[in-house]
């Protein structure tokens, strides 16, 4: 099974700045933790990052046509304002789902393209990539059972 995840816009300033809303953890450290969770679960990922709309969403179409059974986008600041992104989710034919580290409702951001998305993880930090590697893989099992 392969999983995508794609972290969006800000991601790369994720332990430089706002430490006090998402902690001290970088991309870089984001993605050694994605890597052990994704080995334990005998999952295949390629994780991805990009501040430019077009590139995530060629990302996500790829994903669609390379067979991944899912993808786990956290799309920071792509969260509001990028219908684009949100239509090219609609139209690919596997799961998403939405991830953030924190939980941005609690400071009153409301994501436009969740709506478009399997699910979501919210609050969890970096564990949340786990328990997304996790639905997938079990949404994966209930589609082949």
């Amino acid at each position: 099974m392969k999983v995508q995840v794609i972290h969006g816009l800000g991601m790369d300033m994720r332990g430089i700045e706002n430490i006090e809303i998402f902690g001290p953890m970088k991309l870089d450290e984001y993605n050694v933790r994605i890597r052990e969770f994704a080995d334990a679960a005998n999952i295949e990922v390629s994780i991805f990052h990009s501040n430019d709309q077009s590139e995530i969403i060629n990302v996500l179409n790829q994903a669609s046509k390379l067979n991944y059974s899912g993808v786990l986008f956290n799309p920071a600041g792509f969260m509001q304002g990028f219908p684009e992104i949100g239509e090219a989710i609609k139209l690919i034919q596997i799961p998403v789902y939405e991830l953030h580290s924190t939980n941005p409702v609690s400071r009153g951001r409301v994501s436009d393209i969740l709506k478009y998305c399997s699910g979501s993880i919210t609050g969890f930090g970096v564990d949340g990539y786990r328990i997304g590697l996790s639905a997938i893989a079990h949404a994966n099992k209930t589609q082949k059972s």
